[in-house]
């Protein structure tokens, strides 16, 4: 058996309610700043996030924004003030982003 046909035959003894796929499905779209998606979604499935997720979510939108915009710099400052445990790699992106602009 092929490790794809492995994991195929794992996958179907997986039984996952619907509730835990929604609750995969919220996560993503907040993880992704898709604010008023997760909002829509979470009044359509019931499911709810606490304040501080909430706002993580619309902190996440911004940020997003402000990168389309090419506000990147800006964004930078954000991410570093909400996420501090990564902003050695949001420097380090961003760096590289400036000497390319060079």
């Amino acid at each position: 058996m092929s490790e794809q046909e492995k994991w195929n035959t794992t996958l179907d003894k997986l039984q996952i309610s619907k509730t835990d796929m929604n609750k995969l499905v919220l996560n993503f779209l907040s993880l992704e700043g898709y604010k008023e998606a997760a909002e829509r979604f979470m009044r359509e499935t019931g499911l709810g996030l606490d304040e501080e997720e909430k706002y993580v979510l619309r902190e996440r939108k911004e940020i997003r924004e402000l990168i389309q915009n090419d506000s990147i710099e800006e964004a930078i400052d954000r991410i570093n003030s909400l996420c501090p445990e990564v902003s050695f790699g949001v420097s380090v992106v961003a760096g590289g982003k400036r000497r390319a602009e060079l």
